[in-house]
């Protein structure tokens, strides 16, 4: 599939598909081309060897272009089983294609248990589409539990999205349709780039069935990844002139006792991020540990110093990075408060989330960079409200603090309160701990190179999540948030080439 810069909720999509309707007030044409979409995707995979096509079609628009490319196929030879749900509402637009599949001579069941599947046939979900809201219950459940018993064993093609996957956010529950390709239709659906729906969408390929985005087009966020031309000219240039100085100077705080790691990883993402000098601000306990192996940083032990003299050091900085390892004691606490009000752009991370959590304020000068745990914290909800909502979380948590927000995760949302973005990169070789604290310390470094808070966390946000996916060439368990160190290196460099990056992706 082309790179998708732009993806759409499923309101937007309604609003796109009104729009498109015909003299007659109706859409039916528009799922005529969808259903001749469908039709030609499925003869692809006949081309390579699929025997039968089998389509699971609900009773809406989504069953509707099911029942189109069913009887395209059979027209053209191809033995078709339709799979009938529930009839379409007379009347309808998808009344009207399970009309024609009928005239076609498909022979259609509604029992699965007097279906026959065999290894080898392609299995078409068109149930749900965009309609899913809330919890998928029975007996669609049993559908979708009959598709995905055959995962493996045949091909699964999901029609817009996998059904029991929602198209605006990638969550799904209790379970979802796991296809191998999903077709999605008019325009991108926002939920297939983010959440659970790696797990659920397989490929993802796309047709505009003609429909070619205009200004009028609202609802929509923008996706994009480490190749983007736009985000490419954001990376950090050095001057041959240019001194130690001039590539920012970054200022950590955390390495409580027993957490050295976290701020020693952040710091180390920083260097090889370009920031031209270190220091980090922890416990006395902390600092030989953290200097152990890393010569390059600068050292401010906490206990020892007044809070004239950790101003003076904020002062000096020019970004400041605070959470990592920072702990949850009160002089954990104090130390927060030394640093959140610091009149420096700053990434907010870990454990100063907890305290901010407990003291909401205004961080216009900030990037958070919450995990759905984190973000359930700030927000006062539970987790399972995150992962419904990732987009509108963003929104919610930058209208409440002001700030950047990044929601890690897989498809990172940032929102910058004029607009949201949807990451394309990462790995599940970021999924260990300490992935997170190199995210900061990327996001660090680019601030204090003097990126503003937007562009530091999109920037750092797709070098992360790209690194991760090189580290992962040699497999995902067991990578190291160190792992990511030497490639950070390359790609704020751009020395990364195209054909490692295709390597990663086939």
């Amino acid at each position: 599939m082309d790179f998708v810069d732009k993806v759409y909720t499923a309101e937007a999509v309604r609003a796109i598909e009104s729009r498109c309707r015909d003299a007659s007030g109706t859409c039916y044409g528009l799922m005529q081309k969808a259903g001749q979409a469908l039709a030609d995707r499925i003869r692809q995979e006949l081309a390579g060897g699929g025997r039968r096509v089998v389509f699971f079609c609900g009773a809406g628009n989504n069953g509707g272009d099911g029942y189109e490319a069913a009887a395209i196929l059979r027209c053209r030879g191809v033995e078709t089983i339709v799979c009938e749900y529930r009839k379409p509402k007379d009347g309808t637009e998808a009344a009207r294609a399970y009309a024609l599949c009928l005239d076609a001579g498909i022979r259609t069941v509604s029992d699965l248990s007097s279906l026959d599947i065999a290894e080898g046939d392609i299995l078409v979900d068109a149930l749900l589409g965009i309609g899913v809201r809330g919890e998928v219950s029975q007996p669609m459940l049993s559908w979708i539990s009959f598709i995905n018993r055959f995962s493996g064993r045949c091909f699964i093609l999901a029609v817009d999205t996998p059904s029991g996957l929602d198209a605006d956010s990638g969550y799904c529950s209790p379970d979802a349709v796991r296809a191998d390709v999903t077709l999605t239709l008019l325009r991108p659906k926002a939920g297939l780039f983010t959440g659970l729906a790696g797990d659920y969408a397989g490929r993802i390929e796309f047709n505009d069935l003609g429909v070619e985005a205009d200004s009028a087009d609202a609802g929509c966020y923008f996706r994009y990844s480490y190749d983007s031309p736009e985000l490419r000219r954001l990376l950090p240039r050095r001057k041959n002139s240019c001194n130690k100085s001039d590539s920012g100077r970054l200022l950590l705080a955390g390495g409580a006792p027993g957490m050295p790691g976290a701020l020693k990883m952040a710091a180390m993402a920083a260097l090889r991020s370009g920031a031209g000098l270190v220091r980090v601000a922890a416990s006395a306990r902390s600092l030989p540990l953290i200097f152990a192996g890393t010569p390059e940083l600068m050292l401010l032990p906490l206990e020892e110093k007044s809070p004239e003299e950790i101003f003076q050091a904020i002062m000096w900085s020019n970004a400041l990075v605070i959470g990592p390892g920072l702990g949850r004691t009160e002089h954990s606490r104090e130390v927060y408060r030394s640093f959140i009000d610091a009149p420096r752009p700053m990434v907010v991370d870990a454990d100063a989330l907890y305290f901010l959590a407990q003291d909401m304020r205004r961080l216009e000068h900030a990037v958070v960079t919450p995990h759905e745990m984190e973000a359930a914290r700030l927000l006062g909800c539970d987790v399972e409200y995150v992962r419904r909502n990732r987009y509108n979380v963003v929104f919610r948590l930058h209208e409440l603090t002001g700030a950047v927000v990044v929601l890690k995760g897989p498809g990172t949302v940032i929102c910058d309160g004029s607009s949201c973005h949807v990451s394309a990169d990462g790995s599940s070789a970021l999924a260990v701990g300490g992935s997170g604290d190199v995210l900061s310390g990327i996001i660090g470094a680019l601030l204090a190179f003097g990126l503003s808070c937007s562009d530091a966390a999109r920037v750092a946000v797709a070098i992360h999540g790209r690194a991760g996916m090189l580290a992962s060439l040699d497999g995902s368990i067991g990578t190291l948030p160190t792992d990511l160190l030497c490639n950070i290196r390359k790609l704020i460099n751009a020395k990364i080439h195209d054909l490692q990056f295709k390597e990663i992706t086939q």
